[in-house]
């Protein structure tokens, strides 16, 4: 009988520290939310352009809100926690300008055959180095696969 009531009092405790620690789990999520004004002020802090526009919305779940930015680049999509004022993401939807960029090859001059040399010598010395790195990276993983496939022999010989 004093199992009955113990195991009574335990099942009741139990059942009440889960309601209360989720009410305060529900109380301590309720941050207040920031204004469009402050999201904006954040965004224009951090960015250069014009925000063309923001609108609170629900991703997540948690609120946030998606700000459209006119940047020279193009245009962006940011998405920012409305509680904390945090960038969560950052898209960029379209490209702004021409697929020629001013230091495209045909604005440049050209380049005499000596400087041209100079380029190709420096970038094949650039990919010499590379393949010695990997040949030598190689080497060692060569080494360490036998090393261990020695030790491992070893040990099934004991």
């Amino acid at each position: 009988m004093k199992k009955k009531v113990y195991w009574g009092i335990g099942i009741a405790l139990v059942v009440v520290a889960i309601v209360f620690g989720s009410a305060q789990y529900m109380i301590g999520t309720n941050e207040p939310l920031m204004t469009e004004e402050e999201v904006k002020q954040v965004v224009n802090s951090k960015f250069a352009g014009d925000i063309l526009s923001s609108e609170l919305t629900h991703a997540n779940g948690k609120e946030t809100y998606k700000v459209l930015i006119e940047e020279d680049a193009g245009t962006y999509v940011l998405f920012v926690d409305a509680a904390t004022g945090k960038i969560e993401q950052l898209n960029q939807e379209e490209e702004k300008g021409d697929a020629k960029q001013p230091d495209d090859d045909e604005n440049k001059e050209p380049i005499s055959p000596e400087e041209a040399e100079q380029m190709l010598h420096a970038k094949a010395k650039e990919q010499s180095k590379r393949l010695t790195i990997r040949k030598t990276t190689r080497h060692i993983k060569r080494l360490w696969r036998r090393k261990m496939a020695r030790s491992l022999k070893l040990k099934l010989m004991e």
